[in-house]
């Protein structure tokens, strides 16, 4: 093999690598991302993004962030594969699938929609959001410290 195949191999490798990170993005962005702001319905933007391919997905959940913008900030320092919390509570729109026998792509799939802020877990790769982990709602979140502070002050007045 020559030195320019080899060159040529190395390029058409990279950058397959970077078209299949670009490409977990987009499908990143497709399934989670919204329009701040955004009033949406499940049921329409899960069926006009065609989410569910084979299978009513159980759990969808929308984050409310124009173009991803704050969720991309979050990822930037990250190149390895590492699972970040969002450092504040976000705008998001949690989609249950409603329990049916009939739940399929084709027959249609319903869900219940809860209008909720929290804090977000996604896993970025290459200064880029991949996946959804999961979300804590932002009282749970900002709350327990609170808890835990009122409690041991309760404590410490009824002891001394």
């Amino acid at each position: 093999m020559t030195s320019a195949s080899c060159f040529f191999l190395i390029v058409a490798f990279c950058a397959s690598f970077s078209f299949i990170q670009c490409q977990n993005y987009n499908k990143f962005k497709d399934k989670h991302i919204v329009e701040d702001q955004a009033q949406i319905n499940c049921n329409i933007t899960i069926k006009d993004r065609q989410i569910n391919k084979d299978s009513c997905r159980f759990r969808n959940t929308f984050i409310h962030d124009t173009n991803g913008r704050k969720i991309r900030e979050l990822c930037s320092p990250y190149v390895r594969s590492t699972l970040v919390p969002s450092d504040s509570a976000l705008a998001l729109t949690d989609c249950k699938l409603l329990k049916s026998r009939s739940s399929s792509p084709s027959s249609g799939c319903s869900y219940n929609q809860t209008e909720v802020k929290g804090v977000v877990y996604v896993t970025c790769e290459n200064q880029l959001p991949v996946h959804f982990e999961r979300f804590e709602l932002s009282f749970a979140v900002h709350c327990t410290p609170c808890l835990w502070t009122l409690s041991l002050f309760i404590l410490f007045r009824y002891l001394f």
